[in-house]
């Protein structure tokens, strides 16, 4: 196969790569706009509700009582939302991934190619460059593959630190706050 042929399927290569991974990004854009947009209204309907219901005078012990269930509502609503932005982050990061796995996969198989077809039409002597060539291009491979379970490492990392504060901020407090204290001596 003539060089140009090569050099052809590579800027193909390239070019799919380039659409599939902005395709990807945008699906994932997408997402986060629709969580966007659920997170506010849902938010506006609480805002509303809370003030409708602080309207009629109440005690203060219940005028607190309900500020301290807003508060819960509102933290338990901010961990779903982290929980699901971190998802969307990491099914893109992960979609994204593995198209460049593959495309990685696929240039590696027409470089090599590529290298034969130059080193079938070399004069002789040129092996030491062509080991080279493969001693580099084997390097290559191996920090991708680090840097690819390196990243996956990470991901783990940020989704057990994301579990724990989550699991942190829905334990009860045990103590009271100091408005709490004093609503209730009333």
């Amino acid at each position: 196969m003539p060089i140009q042929n090569h050099f052809a399927a590579l800027q193909k290569t390239h070019l799919d790569t380039f659409f599939g991974l902005s395709r990807q990004i945008v699906d994932g854009v997408d997402e986060l706009v629709r969580l966007n947009m659920q997170t506010t209204r849902s938010t506006m309907a609480d805002t509303l509700d809370g003030a409708l219901r602080a309207l009629p005078p109440v005690e203060p012990r219940e005028w607190f009582e309900r500020q301290n269930a807003r508060t819960t509502r509102a933290s338990e609503k901010a961990q779903a939302y982290g929980r699901q932005l971190f998802e969307i982050v990491v099914t893109t990061q992960t979609e994204c991934a593995r198209t460049l796995r593959e495309q990685w996969t696929a240039f590696g198989e027409e470089t090599k190619a590529l290298a034969d077809n130059v080193a079938n039409g070399a004069p002789t002597g040129t092996a030491t460059a062509m080991g080279a060539f493969e001693s580099a291009f084997a390097v290559a491979n191996a920090l991708v593959e680090t840097f690819q379970a390196s990243g996956a490492r990470t991901l783990e990392i940020a989704r057990g630190h994301l579990d724990t504060a989550a699991a942190l901020a829905a334990a009860p407090s045990a103590e009271p706050t100091a408005a709490q204290a004093q609503a209730a001596k009333r």
